[in-house]
């Protein structure tokens, strides 16, 4: 399978425009230009976050059109989000992702019906940690085209 050679202009894009990104205008510029032609998402968040044992925080993060009230219903007394996503991550440390029907009996009931309610289809995550496990950088997209 692989790109055809225009998805590979568009990554050689994204790469370029990262290069030189210094601003949020400069960010929302690739998230909502050749990133999101190539990956085919309608909404997406990233950002920077600490994992304790109460829970994951979050420190800065960037939505593009992604309902926050979402992530409003993860938050915990505490303040911490719970998403099955990223704690599924946690445990694997590479890429994850749900596909609404297909794969919600591998993830909490409550957390799938809290995806459907929202719409939000099909995801994927990634994240990077610190050497210790603490702090993170991540990337989490919904609403591809097609199945994940």
């Amino acid at each position: 399978m692989g790109f055809q050679d225009y998805q590979q202009a568009l990554v050689l894009d994204v790469i370029r425009m990262s290069a030189h990104a210094y601003s949020v205008a400069e960010l929302d510029e690739i998230l909502d230009g050749p990133l999101k032609s190539v990956l085919g998402y309608e909404m997406m968040t990233c950002g920077t976050g600490f994992y304790t044992e109460q829970g994951c925080y979050g420190y800065k993060y960037h939505s593009r059109a992604f309902p926050m009230e979402y992530f409003f219903e993860l938050r915990n007394p505490n303040g911490s989000i719970d998403s099955a996503l990223m704690r599924k991550w946690l445990l694997v440390q590479r890429p994850v992702y749900y596909q609404c029907g297909r794969d919600d009996a591998d993830f909490p009931e409550e957390w799938v019906k809290l995806f459907t309610r929202y719409q939000l289809r099909n995801t994927i995550g990634h994240a990077v940690s610190d050497r210790n496990g603490v702090v993170g950088n991540y990337f989490v997209f919904a609403r591809l085209q097609g199945e994940v």
